[in-house]
């Protein structure tokens, strides 16, 4: 084996490697803004003929007070938060 080869399987060891990063530091990266959603709601007001509602956005999903208030209360009795 020459010496460019072994230069050339290193090239290609190296970019093996920076691959592998960029996908650890994806995941880790989408795990941090799940965790961030998960924490703080976001909250949107509309006015409805009755008055104004307040939903709870929790990731794709929209949820009243109640149902939210009905879903925290099942996440900790199951124990998942």
């Amino acid at each position: 084996m020459t010496q460019c080869e072994l230069a050339l399987e290193l090239s290609n060891t190296t970019s093996y490697v920076y691959l592998i990063l960029g996908f650890f530091g994806g995941f880790l990266f989408s795990m941090f803004l799940v965790s961030k959603v998960k924490k703080k709601p976001k909250f949107i007001d509309f006015c409805t003929g009755q008055g104004i509602k307040r939903l709870y956005r929790i990731g794709p999903h929209y949820y009243t007070k109640d149902d939210y208030d009905k879903n925290l209360d099942a996440r900790k009795t199951y124990g998942e938060i």
